[in-house]
């Protein structure tokens, strides 16, 4: 029953890691993603509780995820500015819209049809487990048999080399930016599904968890190298992890130390291989 849990733990992080991932391949970063999904989970609560069918509460996240994150993209190209300096803002833009969404409450007693999307198991594994899989095959067939992929990862690796070769920045940089939107809304209705409410701090430290999920699986941090099922593994890691750190009665406050620590040792480890395979 624990291994379930840390499995459901890791499904909505892992959802929103698989965008993160494109995005560091690309030569970015967002580090909005965890306030844009409360943000989603919560317009997309709110239009449940008015009547909303489910499919229709999904369509809006992830249009709003979509729409948030190119938008993040779009100034950042625009303005000629890192991506991680916009976003920066992001987070206390997407939260303050939070914030006054909600009015200071909390989305409760969402309807059955809406958590039926992802609470309860199907065949003993639960639900919210399907999705994280079924992304992760999705990101991985665009990354590894679709041009675009391969575009990305081009970018990434040589943003001039990539240039010369006449391929665009700026469409590859608003396409995972906008992948990365969408699977921020699919993830806010699977975490407001599950738990059955939308709480005024869902989403906090969620981008935390996206990007060390992404970097502990081999993303490489300065982009050009990246892997689905590695950040699908890295997701479980890290919930493993912060379960582990339960178990042992270690204070909360002190498990972002324990992550934060993981992704600097991770990107130590890479950093220091991709020299000693240079030197060699």
């Amino acid at each position: 029953p624990n291994l379930l849990d840390v499995l459901a733990n890791a499904a909505v992080p892992g959802i929103m890691a698989q965008g993160a991932m494109l995005i560091i391949c690309a030569g970015g970063i967002d580090i909005s993603v965890g306030a844009m999904m409360g943000l989603a989970a919560a317009v997309a609560g709110l239009a449940a509780l008015h009547g909303a069918p489910p499919l229709v509460c999904v369509a809006i996240a992830c249009g709003f995820g979509c729409a948030c994150s190119a938008l993040n993209a779009a100034t950042s190209l625009v303005a000629r500015i890192h991506p991680i300096v916009v976003t920066l803002a992001g987070i206390s833009i997407y939260r303050g819209a939070m914030l006054f969404v909600l009015s200071g409450r909390e989305v409760v007693n969402l309807p059955a049809p809406y958590r039926a999307l992802a609470d309860g198991s199907l065949l003993g594994v639960p639900k919210v487990c399907y999705y994280v899989v079924l992304v992760t095959v999705v990101t991985f067939l665009v990354l590894r048999y679709t041009l675009v992929g391969r575009r990305v990862l081009a970018i990434g690796n040589s943003e001039t080399a990539a240039r010369l070769i006449g391929l665009s920045k700026v469409r590859l940089t608003l396409f995972v930016f906008a992948y990365s939107g969408l699977l921020t809304g699919i993830a806010a209705v699977m975490h407001g599904a599950y738990y059955g409410n939308v709480q005024a701090n869902a989403g906090d430290g969620m981008e935390l968890k996206a990007i060390a999920a992404a970097v502990i699986g081999g993303t490489n941090i300065l982009g050009g190298r990246g892997s689905a099922v590695g950040t699908l593994l890295g997701a479980f890691l890290v919930a493993l992890l912060y379960n582990a750190l339960t178990l042992l009665g270690i204070s909360s406050y002190w498990q972002n130390l324990f992550v934060g620590a993981l992704i600097l040792g991770a990107v130590v480890a890479d950093t220091s291989l991709q020299r000693l395979r240079k030197s060699t």
